[in-house]
């Protein structure tokens, strides 16, 4: 999944494009497989997702961004924030931080984000979970909202829709709103667990391209 999805960055990006990238297991094995170099002209990368400071660092946004301003030769905008804070009164501070809000600015200008895609049923994958920002109560409430999927830490129904949680009252990051308005969402994910996922977010337009493996798209198929 990770190769094909670096060969379909290469395809589609060009010279002025504005890459939205975020965080996880898969979009890491993508920047993986760049190459070391990549010539573009007048290349932008924005971190669309804070940090996770249990997740380990090569995972992170803010280590996938700068690599992948690197390959390409591109200016930066690194999201110097949690993904999830304490209360909503943070994130109001964290917000009207100058370099934070700078990076948020860039996110009406990304034209192509790369996102993983996390599940909740039929048991949860995303890595809040996995790494115990979430607990089982939490999961239990996310599924009572009729939650199927999260990306950027934004929970969506078997529609697509946002489920809007006070969870997320707490959480920095590109919103599904603002997803739906990018050119190309690609989507890096796999695995018969997210096939509920992957299948609402394709049904709601977050994500307009899909990178799996092929298990995973006949499942998509037959649905």
């Amino acid at each position: 999944i990770g190769v094909a999805a670096a060969n379909c960055l290469i395809d589609l990006v060009y010279n002025g494009d504005t890459i939205g990238i975020a965080w996880g297991t898969t979009i890491y094995e993508m920047v993986n497989a760049l190459p070391d170099r990549i010539e573009k002209k007048d290349l932008s990368v924005v971190q669309i997702t804070g940090g996770l400071n249990q997740v380990e660092t090569k995972y992170n946004a803010i280590e996938l961004s700068s690599r992948l301003s690197k390959i390409f030769n591109a200016k930066c905008y690194q999201l110097y924030a949690p993904a999830i804070m304490d209360c909503p009164e943070t994130k109001q501070l964290l917000l009207n931080d100058s370099n934070i809000k700078r990076t948020l600015d860039m996110f009406n200008k990304v034209n192509i984000a790369i996102v993983g895609i996390g599940s909740i049923s039929p048991r949860p994958s995303t890595l809040l979970y996995k790494r115990g920002y979430l607990k089982e109560e939490d999961i239990t409430k996310i599924v009572k909202n009729n939650a199927v999927g999260d990306i950027n830490t934004s929970f969506y129904d078997i529609n697509g829709e946002p489920c809007k949680l006070e969870f997320e009252n707490r959480t920095i990051g590109m919103t599904i709103e603002q997803l739906k308005r990018v050119r190309y969402v690609i989507g890096v994910a796999g695995g018969e667990f997210k096939v509920n996922a992957i299948y609402s977010a394709l049904r709601g337009k977050i994500i307009n391209i899909l990178i799996t493996d092929y298990d995973t798209a006949r499942k998509l198929v037959d649905k």
